[in-house]
Order: C-alpha cells, then sequence, then structure tokens
C-alpha cells in the first residue's frame, strides 16, 4: 500500500500564496476547511446531498422531464419558458398533494403551497400555476435535487438549457412512477396541462401523488429500481463512487444491525455519533444513555469506505479545533476599535484561563507545548504503535478523548483556545505515527492546497522540544493558519468584501463573526431515503431499526463478488 511521504522540512507543509483559482466550496467558510470535507463525502455519497431527504423525488422529477417530453408531444416546449411552466405544474401539484395527503410531511415548497391549498379546498379547484421556491423557475429540481440526478446519469441538459432524460435507469424511473399514477384523474384527464384543477380530480388523485406513496404497495416498482440505482445493482460495471455508496450504505445497514444484536437503541436525532463518529473513528457501538461502547468490527468489505469516513472525522476535529482559535481572535479584537497585533492577540490569550483550563485537563502544569504531549505518554514523534494504542485507549468515553476535550465549558477566549491546543494534541497522539492507511493516502493524493490535518502535523512536531513556548506557538498558528489562510481564501473566492476580518498594517479588525461547526455527512439523508425505501424503518419517538428487506440487501451486499 502507497505510504504518505515522510515529514521533513515544516516550511514546506505550511499554506502558501497559489495562482488564483475560484474556490469550489461556497457558504461561511473562512479556512477553507470544508473543501476536503466536501471531497471525501462527495466520493462517498455521490448523488445524495444535504438537501436530497426524499427517494421519490428522483423519480418524480424523471417522471416530469419525461412526461413533458416523450408523453404528450402537443406539449414539446419549443423554448426555456415553455419547459419551466409545464414542470412547474407538475411540481406543484406534488408538493400539495403530499402536504394535503399528510401534514407532518415537509415537501420542497411547503410555504408556497400550503396557502395554496388552502385557497382551493374553499373555492374547490387547486391552482397549480405557482412556483414551490420562489427563488427558483425550476423548484426543488433546480435547487436541489437537479445535480444528483445528472450525477447519477438520469439526465443531461442540451444547449439551450433545457434538461432532457436518459435512456436506461432515468426512463425506467419515468415509467415506474407513471404507472403508480396511471389510474388517477390526474393522468386520465390530463390535468397535468392545466393551471386549475377540481378538487374532487385532486382529491382523487393525491394518495398516489405524494412522497409517501412510494412506500406502499403502489410504489413497489419505483422502490426497486431507487435500490438498484443507490447501491449500484443496475449494471454490469461498477465505478468506484458507486461502490463506495453502496458500501456506505451497507456499513449504515450493518451499524443498525449491530446496535440490535446488543439491545441498543438507535434514534434519528443521534445519527452523526451513531452511524458516523462512533463506529468509524472509533470504531465502537455507544450508547449515549447508558454511556455503553462495545467493540465495532467493520466488515472487510467496507474497509476503504470504513477508512475514508474515519478521515472525515479527524477533518471535523481538526476543522473544530482550527475554528475555535478563529474564533478566540475575532472574540478579542472585537472589542478594540483601533484593533491589535498578532502579538497582542497572543499576549490577550495568555492573560485568561489557558493555562488553568489546560492544568485541569493534564493534571499538571502546562507552560509549555512539550507538556501536553507528555499529558498523552507522547516525548517523541509517535510510531505507528504508539498512535494505534493511543487511538484503542482514547474512546468516546474515555477522559481526554475527542468528545471529552469538547465538553470543555468554554469561559472565556483562553478556555476555547485550550480545547483547540487539547485537540490538536490527541489527534496528533492518534494519527502522527499512522502513515499507511487507505483513507489517508487518498486524502494526500486529492486534498491538493486543502488544508487537513496531515498539512498541520510538522507544526505539533515542534512541541517536542522542550524550547518551544506557548507565544511562539500561538503567534505562528495565527499567522499561518488563520490570518494568511483567510486571506488567501478570500482571494480565491473573490470576496474580499465577506471577510470575517481585515488587516490594516500589522493589525486585524473584526468584519464579522464565526463560531466553529461541523461539516454534513449526510448520513441524515442517507437513512430519510432508505426509510422511504423500506430498508429502515422508525417508531413514533423516531428509534430506527433495519427491516427484513434492508436485512436482505445487506446481505447481498455482503456476499456479492465485485
Amino acid at each position: 500500500m502507497k505510504q504518505l511521504t515522510k515529514l521533513s522540512n515544516i516550511d514546506q507543509f505550511l499554506p502558501r500564496w497559489t495562482k488564483r483559482v475560484i474556490a469550489e466550496t461556497g457558504g461561511r467558510d473562512p479556512l477553507g476547511l470544508s473543501r476536503v470535507s466536501d471531497m471525501i463525502v462527495e466520493f462517498l455519497l455521490t448523488g445524495i446531498t444535504t438537501q436530497t431527504n426524499r427517494a421519490r423525488y428522483y423519480s418524480f422529477y424523471c417522471w416530469n422531464i419525461w412526461n413533458i417530453w416523450h408523453i404528450h408531444l402537443t406539449e414539446k416546449p419549443q423554448k426555456y419558458k415553455d419547459f419551466v411552466d409545464s414542470f412547474r405544474r407538475r411540481e406543484a401539484v406534488l408538493a400539495m398533494s403530499t402536504y394535503a395527503n399528510n401534514s407532518n410531511t415537509s415537501p420542497v415548497g411547503i410555504k408556497a403551497a400550503r396557502p395554496i391549498l388552502e385557497k382551493g379546498f374553499q373555492r374547490g379547484e387547486m391552482d397549480s400555476n405557482f412556483r414551490v421556491l420562489p427563488s427558483n423557475a425550476l423548484g426543488g429540481y433546480g435547487q436541489y435535487y437537479g445535480g444528483s440526478l445528472y450525477q447519477l446519469g438520469l439526465t443531461r441538459r442540451i444547449e439551450n438549457g433545457i434538461d432532457h432524460l436518459n435512456k436506461g435507469m432515468g426512463e425506467a424511473l419515468a415509467e415506474a412512477f407513471h404507472l403508480s399514477i396511471h389510474e388517477t384523474p390526474y393522468i386520465q384527464k390530463e390535468l397535468f396541462r392545466k393551471t386549475k384543477i377540481p378538487l374532487v380530480d385532486f382529491d382523487g388523485s393525491k394518495k398516489l401523488l405524494t412522497l409517501d406513496a412510494i412506500m406502499k404497495k403502489s410504489g413497489v416498482i419505483e422502490r426497486k429500481l431507487l435500490i438498484d440505482l443507490f447501491f449500484g445493482f443496475n449494471g454490469t460495471t461498477i465505478c468506484e463512487s458507486t461502490l463506495l455508496r453502496r458500501h456506505t450504505l451497507g456499513q449504515i445497514l450493518h451499524i443498525l444491525c449491530e446496535y440490535e444484536r446488543h439491545d441498543l437503541y438507535l434514534n434519528l436525532d443521534s445519527i452523526d455519533v451513531i452511524f458516523v463518529y462512533a463506529p468509524s473513528y472509533f470504531d465502537v457501538i455507544w450508547s449515549e444513555e447508558d454511556d455503553k461502547t462495545i467493540p465495532y468490527k467493520c466488515p472487510e468489505k467496507f474497509r476503504r469506505c470504513h477508512s475514508l469516513w474515519r478521515q472525515f472525522c479527524l477533518q471535523q476535529y481538526f476543522t473544530n479545533a482550527l475554528e475555535n482559535i478563529l474564533f478566540a481572535v475575532l472574540e478579542i479584537i472585537g472589542n478594540e476599535s483601533a484593533g491589535l497585533t498578532i502579538e497582542n492577540i497572543v499576549l490577550r490569550l495568555m492573560e485568561t484561563t489557558f493555562l488553568k483550563v489546560l492544568r485541569e485537563k493534564a493534571g499538571k502544569d502546562c507552560y509549555r507545548p512539550r507538556e501536553i504531549l507528555k499529558a498523552f505518554n507522547i516525548e517523541d514523534i509517535p510510531t505507528h504503535e504508539a498512535s494505534y494504542d493511543l487511538q484503542q485507549l482514547l474512546i468516546p468515553t474515555a477522559k481526554n478523548s475527542e468528545f471529552d476535550i469538547l465538553r470543555i465549558s468554554e469561559e472565556d477566549t483562553g478556555s476555547v483556545t485550550a480545547k483547540a491546543m487539547l485537540l490538536l494534541a490527541v489527534l496528533y497522539g492518534k494519527w502522527r505515527g499512522i502513515q499507511d492507511e487507505e483513507g489517508m493516502c487518498y486524502v494526500h493524493e486529492h486534498a491538493g492546497n486543502g488544508l487537513w490535518f496531515w498539512t498541520f502535523m510538522p507544526i505539533i512536531d515542534k512541541w517536542l522540544d522542550k524550547n518551544t513556548k506557548w507565544d511562539e506557538t500561538l503567534e505562528r498558528i495565527i499567522r499561518c493558519f488563520i490570518v494568511d489562510q483567510h486571506d488567501r481564501i478570500m482571494y480565491e473566492k473573490k470576496r474580499l468584501e465577506s471577510c470575517w476580518f481585515r488587516t490594516d498594517g500589522n493589525r486585524l479588525f473584526k468584519e464579522q463573526e464565526y463560531s466553529p461547526k461541523f461539516r454534513a455527512n449526510r448520513h441524515l439523508q442517507a437513512v430519510n431515503i432508505m426509510r422511504d425505501l423500506c430498508l429502515i424503518e422508525s417508531d413514533d419517538e423516531g428509534y430506527l431499526s433495519i427491516t427484513s428487506k434492508g436485512k436482505t440487501i445487506l446481505n447481498k451486499i455482503l456476499n456479492e463478488h465485485e
């Protein structure tokens, strides 16, 4: 297996100015730390995003395009506006039908659909001539699902900007959706051509024109096709990203089985901990209610997928540490109208509870960075064995694990910064000696100039030197990984007006607030899709379990030759 390059000259790993490029990641990401996270998640769950929560949208949007183009040729759009008008009417009916049939659901466009639906019941006819999302002419397809359908090979776009359905799975899904609603008045009377739908016809069609209908008997063909699509059972050859999506979904099913086997319960509210951090990063299944952990053994077939999710988790802890430092810097300079130099920021940090919190967690004074590492029994660059042992020791329930450190009370900027230093120290101990893990090698090859923990580890190597002091350590981190990194990301995004702080001479001035955040891993969306496909079920309190069909799919994955 390919190993990572040996760390030697520290300066070569520090962020530096490169040619100006447009950053792919948008949103509130002042240090560009989402890039590596997004790269990993996109590789593992292609076609599922943080906004694609329901399975039937994948077949409905196929049908919408197909119904416009291939069935009713008299409606064949000549202009983009004609396509949008036809598309909009059908999506509006789906949104209204879903909400009318089950007011506890939240289809795309519920805010727009609810008042129109209420007026329709009063007037005796439903108006389908409205945008479900005022900000996007193609509604949920244009805003959320269009990119996913394209990634999954279901659609294509021609030069005039109008989308078309691909043959194969795209058309199969469209035909399956059409078959499930074929007997409704909406289809029989071709009401999709009209902007007004009689209430009696709407009532006669709504049960089958909902997102929930895929879980009923009428949706059995759709479910089968969508399972084949998401798990990659629909072809003789399978690409790498499809295989990893299959393994990620399969690992979710396997973890559910393991929890059930140990009589532990999983809730929708704890999906991130249950499905990602506990089994993928700590190799345990964990019941937060009784603080019980049990070793989790990942099936060999999921090993590569499991390793990549470990790197995602590592990136989140690293992100939290650096963004806590950014938060502390912003808090300190926010009260200074004349700004502060980096040296003065470090002095302010050292005057707070910084050393007090370090002492409480380490059990001794930590006047220099070396003392923090000693608290984790690190006195030299960790070997593979030392890092592995620390990974096995510091599980979620252990003192000074990542989970334990994140619980530190944030009394002031000093405690926030101490939390960041402790988190960096434990990550260093756990990962500095690991150089041949498959997921780490993948990130190393594909991260480009993205900032991730391997980039940062040489900085912590310097902590081993007994002469290294906190002031010089904090100053270097703030200068290289906060100020320079922030400015580089703002230039790449060409959004200098949206910076979190600005530099004037050698002083920093606060521009806006920021709080650390963990990036989305899309497991909630994956679970919701598999609930729609009847592979997972949940009770009224949100507790999850795997269905018999889910177990069948899991066994197929584990036993199938790939």
